[in-house]
């Protein structure tokens, strides 16, 4: 199977799933980059109202439990991230952690995204 290469900030408002071998990929912008993972699953999402929220509503539809998700943050500018963090930790998420995008030559960086 050839994976798709969807653009984070095109993927829809709630997230999407990533099957093994997909791809998804983002030139950081002013678009947080959000990854989270439980078990055999792995969601990304970049941008919308309570997404985090949303992105763990999603992973416990599939049957996880709050305690297996672990969610992983990329923010340029940092404005989003204490706000993404309450939500995870409102939700109950305890792996949760956010890493500011360093600026400079960031707009040139091409984020990767794999799900092996």
């Amino acid at each position: 199977m050839s994976p798709i290469c969807p653009d984070v900030r095109s993927i829809p408002q709630d997230g999407m799933l990533l099957e093994q071998g997909e791809i998804a990929w983002t030139i950081p912008s002013s678009c947080p980059v959000i990854v989270a993972t439980a078990g055999a699953y792995m969601v990304v999402a970049s941008r919308g109202e309570q997404i985090v929220a949303k992105v763990i509503k999603m992973l416990l539809g599939k049957g996880v439990r709050i305690d297996d998700i672990a969610i992983y943050m990329r923010f340029l500018p940092p404005a989003f991230e204490s706000e993404y963090i309450e939500q995870a930790q409102h939700a109950g998420v305890r792996s949760v952690w956010a890493t500011p995008l360093e600026c400079s030559s960031e707009k040139h960086t091409l984020i990767l995204i794999e799900r092996t």
